[in-house]
């Protein structure tokens, strides 16, 4: 073997163990997947619509992402897509949605690190290695989550690795860093400014860099920009034929640009939005050190629906105080040592958290922790440009050293690389030891909501019916049925005023005989129980049915 085949050998052995570090964290949540499985009537409320959208992939009738309670669905269906054909090795249970989304976690997770080694060295991969165990280390439980507001930071966080290496020339990037944005900006609104703005200031420096370079582009180059084009248009066709087929010519995309366009809620002021910034910063480094993720309740923090404080705490502004200086003088630093690499994520991170600042004044209603948890993507990524600034000299500094003493620096370097995994990867089961099921499911209540299920299908069968669903009151149980109902082929209806959430669902037009269904709660009480008839009580579950559709009742309450 010559030197340069022994350097490619072990290159590719600094790969594989870079990415076997960087997913050893959430492996944990697939051995729970496959060993116990996600089985029916597990999943609720967004969850359960989630799947119920993956499903309909395969008729056709997925054209856009998950529907929010505005009027208006999330721009695309392309996590949808990548999770169809998991969601169909897996049949009838939910396993394949959290599988699909284990294994898109664990993409970006990879992308990033080997990206950073083939296009920056080692020292670079090494801070996105660290950077991404610390944020394992606080968030690692949200890794198997597929929830709309958690599953798009590791693939945003993986866009604006990449999208600074195609800046950078590296044609190869530009696939993957689409690919990873695409689904982050389809599957949540919010990050569509980050992803539209940073896709074309990275377009715009490639085209300058080239032009100064003033070289063509070669074969390899071109067939790597007409890759990611096409990825692009594939992305893009299914809410495009959704915006152009809609009802009145009224698209998804229309309504989008109306509700943010002609919004009557005002803005949040600027000082608050950078307060949320502050606080949502402040979570990664402070939870990664407190190891706060092992104590998480059943629901993850990232999650929580609780309103956040008004003012941002002492140590949460301490933080982001932190954060801007150490980003500055890693940026001077950077610039001084022609670190391309490091410049270009530590002003990939700022942009980005610029860009979530300005989303999140745009946020309607009560600020959630969930609803500021996917800028920690941009924050990450700066924090990697100071570390990768940090790393990247003082790997300089070691290449001067003698070479027995280099190497003991280099063992005592993935030694540490080791205990970082191996500390991430004990949170992560620590967690999973109180809770060993799929992230935010509900398996203690299946059994009830199964007899909620046997009880719609004997009244509708006894009285030759079809169930019609509401979505008033109880939503997240309403949604678990559609679900369930759809699993097994199952004539459902739903309530015309509901059906905007559900693709290919189906109204009561039409049906020979219908009987509608209400759920209410505690938590989600229904103004109209006192005039409906009671079917069924299971736990805090009520089942309420009437033989026709009830928009208001006068009836006083028992």
């Amino acid at each position: 073997m010559n030197a340069t085949e022994a350097e490619r050998a072990s290159t590719r052995l600094e790969l594989a163990a870079l990415s076997l570090l960087a997913i050893v964290p959430i492996l944990p949540y697939l051995v729970v997947l496959l060993d116990r499985g996600v089985p029916r009537f597990h999943l609720l409320a967004d969850l359960a619509q989630m799947e119920y959208d993956t499903r309909r992939v395969w008729s056709g009738d997925t054209l856009l992402g998950l529907a929010s309670r505005f009027g208006w669905s999330h721009p695309g269906p392309l996590l949808f897509y990548v999770l169809a054909p998991f969601q169909k090795l897996f049949g009838s249970s939910s396993t394949g949605v959290y599988v699909g989304t284990t294994l898109l976690s664990g993409a970006a997770a990879i992308a990033s690190v080997v990206a950073a080694r083939i296009f920056a060295g080692r020292a670079h991969a090494i801070a996105i290695l660290v950077v991404l165990l610390a944020w394992l280390t606080a968030f690692g439980n949200v890794a198997a989550n597929p929830w709309v507001r958690v599953v798009v930071v590791l693939p945003l966080f993986a866009f604006l690795v990449l999208g600074a290496f195609f800046a950078l020339g590296q044609t190869a990037a530009g696939a993957p860093a689409i690919f990873f944005g695409a689904i982050a900006a389809e599957t949540h609104v919010a990050t569509v400014p980050t992803v539209a703005i940073g896709s074309a200031c990275a377009l715009g420096v490639f085209l300058i860099g080239k032009r100064r370079r003033a070289r063509a582009l070669h074969a390899r180059e071109r067939r790597h920009l007409w890759i990611g084009a096409a990825i692009a248009v594939v992305a893009l066709v299914p809410p495009l034929v959704e915006q152009i087929t809609g009802p009145h010519g009224r698209g998804n995309l229309a309504r989008i640009v109306s509700f943010f366009g002609a919004r009557t809620a005002p803005y949040k002021s600027l000082g608050a939005a950078i307060e949320n910034w502050a606080i949502a910063t402040s979570w990664l480094p402070h939870r990664a050190a407190h190891l706060d993720l092992a104590d998480d309740w059943q629901i993850p923090f990232a999650m929580r629906w609780d309103p956040i404080p008004a003012t941002a705490p002492a140590s949460a502004r301490i933080t982001a105080a932190i954060f801007v200086a150490s980003m500055l003088a890693a940026i001077v630093v950077a610039r001084r040592r022609r670190d391309h690499a490091s410049l270009a994520w530590l002003v990939a991170g700022l942009l980005g958290s610029v860009l979530a600042i300005n989303a999140l004044r745009a946020m309607v209603g009560d600020d959630h922790y969930s609803l500021i948890f996917w800028t920690t993507a941009a924050s990450s990524l700066a924090w990697v440009g100071a570390l990768s600034t940090a790393c990247a000299a003082i790997e300089a500094r070691l290449a001067t050293l003698p070479a027995r003493r280099s190497r003991i620096m280099g063992a005592a370097i993935a030694l540490a690389g080791l205990l970082l995994a191996a500390r991430a990867t004990g949170v992560q089961r620590a967690w999973l030891a109180r809770f060993p099921f799929a992230v935010a499911s509900d398996p203690e209540k299946a059994e009830g909501r199964v007899e909620i299920h046997r009880a719609i299908r004997a009244e509708v069968d006894r009285d030759g019916a079809v169930p019609v669903v509401h979505l008033d009151g109880a939503w997240e149980i309403a949604m678990s049925v559609v679900l369930e109902h759809d699993k097994e082929a199952l004539d459902l209806r739903l309530a015309d005023a509901d059906l905007w959430g559900f693709p290919g669902g189906r109204s009561a037009a039409g049906a020979p005989r219908v009987k509608h269904v209400w759920f209410t709660t505690s938590l989600y009480p229904l103004r109209l129980a006192p005039c409906l008839d009671r079917l069924l009580a299971v736990g805090d579950v009520t089942v309420l049915v009437a033989d026709r559709d009830v928009a208001s009742c006068d009836a006083s309450p028992p």
